[in-house]
């Protein structure tokens, strides 16, 4: 039987799953608080007005907004509730920058080491010159197609999530060629070649995602891994809207959490700022507003002219994570602010720039709860 069948369809079914999804006729709206009026209309046309619009096409299931460190706003769309998990998709990486913070701090990980030092099984097949810092800001040079649905028959994610990689992710992923420091360029293969290191760290603990959420009191997720249990950091997180806000926080109020280091105050200054080989990307992708990619975070810096926000109207040293499909964290340190989305969008965008404007309007406003 040939191997490469199951992956082919699964490809296919994703594709047409796209394209061919029915549109609902209402959305179902659930509003868990709002601190006003204003941030009661985001979240109404964000999980409601919107999908309607759009016939489906754009689908809010979760917003959660912290300011101060205070809940502001919490909403639910399509059925969903708070208790729900969520799936991050490639807010995964994000975790990863912390998690990465996490190892370091606890003097189990130098970014400057080669990772065959962490991954000894792969020691024929990486590069020497490979270092964990090149993971971790996706430098690794590797010869990779980040293609999803749209390009399912030569895309390295797709095979490697559901086709001959599946079994072991960092196996497949040391089959390519890499040229270390090279280039700046987004791989789900560097995310969990990273993912495979920084489990080895943790590995007798029970794996990194055990250690890290119990520190951060988070009970309830799920993080998917490879036949060799090796968490897929790239993709398979699941969280509660409350806990990745909660995650968010963390980096607001520099890698404390109740009292607990997490990672170093200075953890987020370094891992925020480019790698030196981002370049400004090719035309017509340099005409948008592209966030530049750091140490598995994008930062409100657009990619190769550093000195233009991506949004003027937050803090220049603003971080994001984003995911398949709508997901989102945004977090403003300067105004405390995080936000995040869970989203569904098949064929349209989310208007993000608009709701965040809306955000920042009502946590400016004083005004009555709603509930």
């Amino acid at each position: 039987m040939n191997s490469g069948i199951p992956f082919y369809i699964l490809a296919m079914i994703a594709f047409f799953s796209v394209y061919c999804g029915k549109a609902p006729e209402s959305v179902a709206y659930k509003l868990v608080y709002a601190k006003n009026l204003i941030l009661q209309e985001a979240a109404k046309e964000a999980v409601r007005d919107i999908p309607e619009e759009t016939r489906g096409r754009v689908q809010t299931n979760a917003i959660y907004v912290l300011s101060k460190d205070e809940s502001v706003l919490e909403a639910y769309g399509n059925g969903f509730d708070p208790e729900h998990l969520q799936p991050l998709w490639s807010i995964s990486k994000f975790l990863l920058n912390a998690v990465a913070g996490m190892a370091v701090r606890d003097g189990k990980l130098d970014l400057s080491l080669p990772a065959v030092g962490y991954l000894p099984e792969l020691e024929s097949k990486l590069p020497k010159t490979l270092t964990v810092r090149h993971l971790l800001y996706h430098a690794s040079g590797g010869d990779w197609k980040e293609g999803y649905e749209w390009n399912p028959f030569s895309s390295d994610v797709l095979a490697m999530l559901y086709g001959v990689g599946r079994d072991d992710h960092a196996a497949y992923i040391s089959t390519k060629f890499f040229r270390p420091g090279s280039n700046v360029k987004y791989s789900s293969g560097d995310s969990n070649l990273l993912s495979a290191v920084l489990n080895s760290i943790y590995e007798k603990e029970g794996g990194f995602p055990k250690v890290f959420f119990e520190r951060m009191e988070i009970k309830e997720y799920v993080w998917e891994t490879d036949s060799r249990r090796v968490p897929v950091g790239s993709s398979y997180a699941y969280l509660m809207p409350k806990d990745l806000a909660k995650i968010g926080e963390l980096y607001i109020h520099n890698g404390f959490y109740k009292g607990k280091r997490i990672f170093s105050e200075t953890w987020m200054r370094e891992t925020s700022g480019p790698f030196p080989k981002e370049n400004a990307l090719p035309f017509p992708l340099s005409y948008f507003p592209i966030p530049s990619m750091e140490g598995h975070l994008y930062s409100n810096r657009k990619r190769g002219t550093p000195e233009i926000p991506v949004f003027e109207f937050l803090s220049t040293d603003s971080i994001f994570g984003s995911g398949h499909w709508g997901q989102s964290l945004v977090i403003d340190p300067d105004r405390k602010l995080v936000v995040v989305r869970f989203g569904n969008d098949r064929l349209g965008r989310f208007p993000m720039r608009d709701f965040i404007k809306k955000i920042l309007s009502g946590i400016s406003e004083k005004g009555e709860a709603t509930q």
